[in-house]
């Protein structure tokens, strides 16, 4: 009890990087578990040895209802948000116009975050390429407090790809949209004898004249689809025949070039590091007929002064194609204009693992919500872990089977634990 009489509950976050609390509330209705948005009220509880004060901002709903556990998830990985911004100032045009028929994006129906677009023309005899990036830099350029967007680090989406946590307020004015002038950084080379040369970053202003889906660029008669699979091809060294491909080859030839580029002029930036895998792991997962990236460690961010190489991808490698929905390209834009802001390599990597937690956490609750009652199969990887191709996830837990033994995977919901990951309980049989 409060000194004014309030009880006290125990309040313990989703997200375990967060200390469990003490929070008064004259809630009576004890029938459930609520699930609650606290804010810290002290900081001297820990030196004093009781729990952390904390005040109740409101109720989300109660634990296991479905709706106010996806808004749980989402508050607890991405705490910080926008509440309010000032008036947005538009930047002034880059000077360079990249302004051809031949200019489109290639995304999923119904997306509105729009970082890339393709332009491949025809000049003077010669095949022309441009792969061009939102350039949101230059909308922090203009809008400084936009900065804060470094400390919500990512866009969050559902399970359907919707945004629940934008990393901007009106990322539509930054994004790619057609009919619309839009301020970019272009990748720019020529395409000369199965080869890029001449590679050169430039800030554009382009006019994106077509959106196209995965699917519908393979017909497309507006766009020159043989010469993109070409280049795209070339790029990876090995025949592409899926436009995913296409588009994550010309993302993954633009983040590389920009790492080099960075480390070229000397002007900061994060580059994305990634250790070599335990050989015995390799063999092992290969052996058991499992994805090889599940072998590999996760990858992470460091200083570009660590000049560290990507073990994947086999160079120097940074995140730059993705701005409007994660804050360190945004950091390598600003780099790339010589206006490097500094960055929390820590934070950095903490969010990257919130936005990891958080899709694992809605999968979970995708899981007990169909296949409440099922059985899936499963394969044994060690007395601790199991590999369920039909969640497409590892799990932990507990079995007296070989390595490689196929096996069936059931599950209880324990509403009474705090977290996802302590709430669904495997079972092997």
């Amino acid at each position: 009890m409060t000194s004014r009489h309030v009880p006290m509950y125990l309040f313990t976050p989703l997200n375990r990087d967060f200390p469990p609390m003490t929070v008064a509330s004259t809630e009576r209705d004890k029938s459930f578990n609520k699930l609650a948005l606290v804010e810290p009220m002290d900081d001297d509880a820990e030196n004093e040895g009781r729990l952390r004060r904390g005040a109740l901002c409101g109720f989300i709903g109660n634990c296991g209802d479905p709706v106010a556990e996806r808004k749980a998830i989402h508050l607890a990985y991405s705490p910080v948000a926008w509440k309010s911004f000032p008036i947005i100032v538009e930047p002034a045009d880059h000077d360079i116009i990249l302004d051809v028929p031949t200019t489109i994006n290639i995304d999923p129906p119904g997306c509105v975050d729009i970082d890339d677009c393709i332009s491949i023309w025809e000049e003077d005899g010669v095949t022309k390429v441009a792969i061009t990036i939102a350039d949101v830099g230059e909308w922090v350029l203009s809008n400084p407090w936009m900065m804060f967007a470094e400390h919500m680090g990512q866009t969050l989406y559902d399970e359907n790809g919707a945004i629940v946590r934008s990393l901007f307020p009106h990322e539509y004015r930054m994004s790619l949209i057609p009919g619309q002038k839009r301020l970019g950084i272009a990748l720019m080379f020529d395409w000369v004898d199965k080869e890029p040369i001449n590679l050169r970053f430039r800030e554009v202003t382009i006019f994106n004249k077509k959106k196209h889906t995965y699917d519908s660029i393979y017909s497309a008669t507006d766009f020159p689809v043989k010469t993109l699979c070409e280049i795209c091809e070339n790029i990876a060294g090995m025949p592409l025949d899926d436009s995913h491909k296409w588009i994550e080859t010309l993302m993954m030839f633009y983040n590389i070039s920009m790492a080099k580029h960075l480390m070229a002029t000397g002007r900061g930036g994060i580059l994305r590091a990634h250790d070599a895998p335990a050989h015995e792991k390799l063999v092992k997962y290969a052996r058991l007929g499992l994805p090889g990236h599940l072998a590999m460690s996760s990858a992470r961010y460091v200083n570009i002064t660590c000049c560290e190489d990507h073990y994947a991808i086999k160079s120097v490698y940074c995140h730059a194609s993705s701005p409007i929905r994660r804050w360190v390209d945004v950091v390598n834009q600003l780099c790339l204009k010589d206006q490097c802001p500094g960055a929390d390599i820590d934070l950095c990597n903490t969010q990257q693992t919130y936005g990891k937690q958080h899709r694992r956490d809605l999968a979970l609750l995708s899981i007990t919500e169909k296949y409440a009652g099922v059985s899936v199969g499963g394969v044994v990887v060690s007395q601790t872990r199991v590999w369920v191709p039909e969640w497409n996830r590892m799990i932990s837990v507990l079995n007296d089977r070989e390595e490689g033994a196929d096996v069936n995977i059931d599950f209880h919901v324990d509403m009474n634990k705090p977290t996802w990951k302590q709430r669904v309980v495997f079972r092997c049989s």
